[in-house]
């Protein structure tokens, strides 16, 4: 996932560079909500304090950080029920989250969840199942 990360930075944000009025390059932040809320010393007198919302964005790599260490909280699970509804809560953000390396790989877990979700209850891995095949497969060709 480390891979596809990195490509999706390297593909986002050239195209995201600004030029200040001092023609310095900046990348601005996009996605993150904030409220701001004006102080009733500043309001009118009557009025209510008005609510102002500004929308910037999450840069895409802390969206990236943030789901890859979402995902990582599944490896501790030790209960097959909670485990699979981690597994789709993530699934369903990583899906939503707009980068195609984490909708591929969401693609991918999904054909091979009940692998995925039996992890957590025998814990056997088969890397060395597959290192062994590497091993033979070297020899044989």
């Amino acid at each position: 996932m480390s891979r596809a990360g990195a490509a999706q930075r390297r593909t986002i944000f050239p195209s995201r560079q600004r030029q200040t009025r001092r023609g310095r390059s900046r990348t601005p932040l996009c996605g993150l909500s904030i409220t701001l809320v004006e102080t009733k010393q500043r309001a009118k007198l009557g009025d209510k304090p008005k609510r102002l919302t500004v929308n910037i964005s999450v840069r895409p790599s802390r969206k990236l950080a943030a789901l890859k260490e979402a995902f990582q909280l599944f490896w501790d699970y030790r209960q097959t029920g909670r485990a699979a509804d981690h597994l789709r809560r993530w699934m369903h953000s990583a899906m939503r989250s707009r980068l195609e390396p984490f909708k591929d790989f969401v693609r991918l877990l999904r054909g091979h969840l009940e692998g995925v979700l039996a992890w957590t209850r025998w814990r056997v891995s088969n890397g060395a199942l597959e290192g062994m095949n590497n091993k033979i497969k070297l020899v044989s060709h």
